[in-house]
C-alpha cells in the first residue's frame, strides 16, 4: 500500500454528522466533486489527497446505459480503506485469475457458483469439490485439453447431458444446467460466441443473459469478471465486509459502489479488492477450518 494510507487512515471511524456541516442525505459527505477530497468531522474539514482523476463523482454505467449518478459517501470509502489496511494487509488473498478466453468455463462457473460452495480443485490424492467439481465435470464432457471458448457448442448440448457432468442444482426454481445452456443459446443469438465478444455494457447481451430465469445482473457481472473484465460481485460476504467497515447495513448495489470507489481510491483493481474482501470475510465468519465459501 502506498503513502495515501496515512491520509486515509486519519479519517477512519469518524462521524461526519457535525451540526451545520455540508453533508449528504445519509449524514456523510457524498463522493462528489463538491466535497471529494474533504471529510467533515467534529466541525473541521480534513483534506484527503485523492489522486486528481479519482476525485470526480463516480458515475457507473448500469446495463450499458448512463444510469443515475450513484453518489458514494467519501467517509464510506475512507472507512473501507481503513478496514482493508487493518484487516487485509496481512490477510490478502490474490484473485486466482478466472478463466480468460474460456467463455464456456466462465459461464459454467458463474451459474454454478450461485449460492453454492466453491470447494477445492482436484489435487493428487483428492477429487475436486463444489464449483470446482462442476467445472472439471464440464471440461471432461467437452474436451479436457482444449480452450473452451465457443458458446455455440455449449448451446447445442442437451441440458440433461450437461447436468450429468456438472451436477444437479437449481437457481430460480430451474436446473442450473438448463439455465447455462439457455444462456449460452441466448448469448449466441445476439452474437456472443467467444470471450472476445462479451461486452458487459451491451444491453442486448445483458437482456439475453438476465432473461434466463434464475440469472441476474450480479452473476452477469461475475461472468465478466471471470473473463477478465473488472467488476464486483456483491454477494453475502462482500456485503458483510462492507457493512463491517461502514458500520451499517448496505444493499448489494450500494456495497458494490463502495467497493468500486475504494478500489479506485487506493489504487487496487476492483476485482482484486472484491476477492480479497470476500475471502477474508468468509474466513472470519467460518474459520479457516471451513476451507470453502459460498458466493
Amino acid at each position: 500500500m502506498d503513502g495515501r494510507w496515512n491520509e486515509i487512515k486519519s479519517l477512519g471511524g469518524t462521524d461526519a454528522r457535525s451540526p451545520g456541516a455540508d453533508i449528504g442525505p445519509q449524514g456523510g459527505c457524498e463522493y462528489r466533486p463538491a466535497c471529494a477530497g474533504q471529510h467533515i468531522s467534529g466541525g473541521r474539514t480534513t483534506s484527503i489527497s485523492w489522486p486528481h482523476e479519482r476525485s470526480r463523482a463516480l458515475r457507473r454505467r448500469r446495463g450499458g446505459r448512463a444510469g443515475r449518478v450513484s453518489a458514494v459517501r467519501s467517509d464510506d470509502v475512507a472507512q473501507l480503506a481503513v478496514y482493508v489496511d487493518a484487516r487485509l494487509r496481512d490477510d490478502w488473498t490474490e484473485w486466482p485469475g478466472g478463466w480468460p478466453d474460456q467463455i464456456e468455463i466462465a459461464l459454467v462457473d458463474a451459474v454454478m457458483s450461485i449460492r453454492a460452495r466453491y470447494g477445492r480443485p482436484a489435487a493428487v490424492s483428492t477429487a475436486a469439490t463444489g464449483v470446482h467439481r462442476a467445472v472439471a465435470g464440464y471440461r471432461q464432457l467437452r474436451a479436457p485439453t482444449l480452450q473452451l471458448d465457443d458458446l455455440a457448442v455449449l448451446a447445442s448440448l442437451d441440458w440433461r447431458t450437461v447436468e450429468r457432468a456438472v451436477g444437479r442444482q437449481v437457481t430460480g426454481g430451474v436446473p442450473k444446467a438448463r439455465a447455462i445452456v439457455e444462456a449460452a443459446g441466448r448469448l449466441t443469438d445476439v452474437g456472443v460466441t467467444s470471450a472476445a465478444h462479451l461486452d458487459l455494457s451491451d444491453m442486448k447481451q445483458v437482456r439475453a443473459y438476465t432473461g434466463v430465469r434464475g440469472l441476474g445482473k450480479i452473476t452477469w457481472e461475475y461472468f465478466g469478471m471471470l473473463l477478465g473484465r473488472p467488476g464486483v460481485k456483491a454477494d453475502r460476504w462482500v456485503i458483510a465486509a462492507v457493512d463491517d467497515a461502514v458500520k451499517r447495513r448496505t444493499s448489494p448495489a450500494e456495497a458494490r459502489e463502495i467497493v468500486l470507489a475504494t478500489a479506485e481510491a487506493i489504487g487496487k483493481g476492483p476485482t482484486e479488492l472484491e476477492h480479497a474482501l470476500w475471502a477474508h470475510r468468509r474466513r472470519s465468519a467460518r474459520g479457516a477450518a471451513a476451507g470453502v465459501g459460498t458466493r
